[in-house]
């Protein structure tokens, strides 16, 4: 086996996700292949709304954050830098 994972689930309908399985673990009933679809379906449907929210939230914290662009004379010196071209700031640092 490569990994496994136990879903729970509540007299109430919600479920539960466990990456080990919970101690003392109970069942009232075997499942039905029914509320096996039902269960995953809500699931799938969880996770991928889960996704949709960190991709929102990616986007908007991107747009938040300011985006710091080279100014002209630091995109100049980046170029003479990359053709080994020393600026006079640099060769008095040195």
């Amino acid at each position: 086996m490569e990994t496994y994972f136990v879903v729970t689930v509540n007299e109430d309908g919600t479920f539960e996700l466990f990456s080990e399985a919970p101690e003392n673990l109970e069942k009232k009933h075997d499942i039905t292949i029914s509320e096996i679809y039902t269960v995953v379906k809500q699931i799938v449907q969880n996770v991928e709304s889960q996704m949709v929210a960190d991709r929102v939230t990616a986007s908007v914290l991107a747009a938040l954050t300011p985006q710091t662009e080279p100014t002209v004379p630091e995109k100049v010196k980046e170029k003479l830098k990359e053709r080994g071209i020393q600026t006079e700031s640099e060769e008095k640092s040195d």
